[in-house]
């Protein structure tokens, strides 16, 4: 199977149904806005939490104050009628926790198959 990400993944993006020939496009391993995203994510900056454990917890960081993003490595229905309306907000660079907290999860890249259709 080929690989669209181009390596850019440490695991092959592949496209369904196989055979087929996408339309052409260039594969970002990175959040790249749409086109109505008229703000750069760079030029915004979140103060990060101040957790000195390894894995945040809810009621005690403040990148989790709306509660938790994700349930394994899936994002965690908000149990309302339109499920994932809410921000997600990672622990990041600018966080006191560690790299194996639980809620660093779009940053360590692709960690499951993906199939482009």
């Amino acid at each position: 199977m080929a690989d669209l990400s181009g390596g850019l993944e440490p695991v092959a993006v592949g496209l369904w149904p196989p055979g087929e020939a996408p339309p052409a496009f260039q594969y970002s391993p990175d959040n790249v806005a749409g086109p109505d995203g008229d703000i750069d994510p760079t030029e915004i900056s979140f103060p990060g939490c101040s957790c000195l454990t390894s894995s945040c917890m809810v009621h005690t960081c403040s990148c989790l104050r709306l509660g938790e993003n994700y349930n394994s490595l899936c994002l965690r229905p908000t149990g309302e009628e339109e499920e994932y309306t809410r921000p997600v907000f990672e622990c990041n660079a600018m966080c006191q926790c560690g790299e194996s907290c639980q809620n660093r999860v779009v940053q360590r890249g692709l960690q499951l198959r993906l199939e482009k259709k």
